[in-house]
């Protein structure tokens, strides 16, 4: 697609997808514009229920705005690898539970693909997300990349997250972000964590200046009880960060497996109101 404005409203959809049986791969889906809107429990994907890989999403555009329950997903559910999701943007705000996704089913031993964010400003906000799911017993996860100037995830339930469930004995993947400013406040967070056999993957952050503020805002990898995966290791690279008002700095093990490290490498740190970093 390729156009100057697009808009998807009102539970459409737009899929390139592979079925159940199929043994070859699914095609790509790209959208190119100037002016992306969604909204309303819009569903944009692309996903293998088969043998052959599924194809990759990307999205170029000025300006991409998902809202109200948007859904923007590259999935496997049978046997061959998902595709990469790729947002590249100048402006991407994703508000009121809408998702960028990557995702595997319960049933699938493929591996899960890269979900990557290009943009100056990167907006996460009531409950919207940025995640890639670990469902299956097989297959690996993905890794999520952010390159942006600002990033801000704002509201409890918003986050940036990699997470395998119970089942899952693949790898999981790493969350990497590089930016000028990072924000995350009143609640939002970014983790990275398993509940299965896998070991879960790293939060890495290099930064020029790293804000964590309000009550449960913070940044995370661990491992869920019962879990026999190792937790994976936070590394903060950033010349000033601030936590305030009871916001925190984690990686902790639950289960059987090992804790991460704690990484912070900083001209200033201060830590205010109850907020802490601990391993």
């Amino acid at each position: 697609i390729d156009a100057q404005d697009v808009q998807l409203t009102n539970k459409s959809s737009l899929f390139a997808v592979s079925g159940d049986n199929s043994t070859r791969d699914s095609g790509d889906l790209t959208i190119t514009t100037n002016s992306f809107l969604a909204k309303d429990g819009v569903i944009i994907g692309t996903g293998t229920s088969g043998k052959g890989k599924g194809g990759d999403l990307t999205v170029k555009t000025n300006s991409l705005l998902a809202k109200d329950n948007v859904l923007i997903d590259a999935s496997t559910s049978g046997e061959g690898n998902g595709g990469n999701l790729s947002i590249d943007a100048q402006n991407v705000q994703l508000t009121s539970g809408s998702q960028l996704l990557t995702s595997s089913g319960e049933s699938s031993t493929g591996n899960i693909g890269d979900l990557t964010i290009k943009t100056d400003n990167l907006l996460v906000k009531d409950g919207a997300g940025v995640c890639s799911l670990l469902i299956s017993e097989k297959g690996n996860g993905g890794n999520v990349s952010i390159n942006a100037q600002d990033v801000q995830l704002i509201g409890s339930l918003s986050n940036l997250s990699i997470f395998g469930e119970e089942n899952s004995t693949g790898i999981k993947g790493d969350i990497t972000i590089k930016t000028n400013t990072l924000l995350i406040k009143d609640g939002a967070d970014i983790s990275n964590t398993t509940a299965g056999k896998g070991s879960g993957g790293n939060l890495s952050i290099d930064a020029q200046d790293v804000q964590l503020i309000g009550s449960s805002s913070g940044l995370q990898t661990f491992t869920f009880p019962n879990s026999t995966g190792d937790a994976g290791n936070i590394t903060n690279k950033t010349n000033t960060l601030l936590l305030k008002d009871e916001a925190n700095v984690y990686t902790t093990t639950f289960g059987e497996g090992n804790g991460g490290n704690l990484n912070i490498d900083a001209q200033d740190v201060q830590i205010i109101g109850d907020s802490s970093l601990s391993s």
